[in-house]
């Protein structure tokens, strides 16, 4: 089998195997240099690609359901209309990643570097992105939590007790995800049932959050 650069169409490497998942294995193996590869439209459903160097590679629509892709490195490269449900991408490295139109349903995206993503179209819905980096990231059209954006979400961390995401339509702090005017008319009693501390951090967040929720969702009308 014969695995070619996706850029020039030279063979970077060659292995007698059966499949692809087989051939890549034996690659890293051997140390061979796995940027730039073609790998469009591989079958790469539960494959262990932890670690792996995969900068530059072409992997638009392949399918990477359900794979260990934790800390790889994918800068740089094309996942146009891949399969990525369930996949591990803890740590992985995405920064300036294509993955317009990707499946990204409930893949694991846990610190995940996506700067510049093109996540366009792409399907996050219970996808786990907490301390992800998703600075200049596109989510136009994006799936998220089902509902699909108009324009990026404002994210804010900053040290704060529970993440915070806004979107559209909808507030998510923490693990509670509702609607804007969930959380405009929400009670105090509601609240405290979240957690033990959620109240005293409404309390303390609730003007600025709905403030920048107003904002955000008023310059789409």
């Amino acid at each position: 089998m014969k695995i070619l650069n996706r850029f020039n169409g030279n063979v970077i490497f060659e292995f007698e195997c059966e499949t692809i998942k087989e051939c890549l294995l034996k690659a890293r193996e051997r140390g061979a240099n796995l940027r730039d590869i073609d790998l469009r439209g591989s079958n790469l459903c539960g494959s262990n690609l932890r670690d792996i160097d995969l900068w530059g590679a072409n992997l638009c629509g392949a399918d990477l359901r359900g794979s260990n892709l934790r800390d790889i490195d994918l800068r740089g490269s094309n996942l146009c209309g891949s399969n990525l449900w369930d996949a591990d991408l803890w740590g992985a490295n995405l920064c300036g990643a294509n993955l317009w139109g990707a499946n990204l349903r409930g893949s694991n995206l846990w610190g995940a570097n996506l700067c510049g993503a093109d996540l366009r179209g792409s399907n996050l819905c219970g996808a786990n992105l907490y301390g992800a980096n998703l600075c200049g990231a596109n989510l136009w059209g994006a799936t998220l939590w089902g509902e699909k954006l108009i324009k990026s979400p404002i994210y804010i961390n900053a040290g704060l007790k529970w993440q915070i995401w806004i979107t559209d339509k909808k507030i998510k702090i923490g693990c509670q995800i509702h609607t804007t005017t969930f959380w405009n008319e929400v009670s105090d009693e509601i609240i405290s049932r979240m957690d033990s501390e959620a109240l005293e951090f409404w309390n303390k967040w609730k003007k600025p959050i709905l403030v920048m929720a107003k904002e955000h969702q008023k310059k789409d009308k």
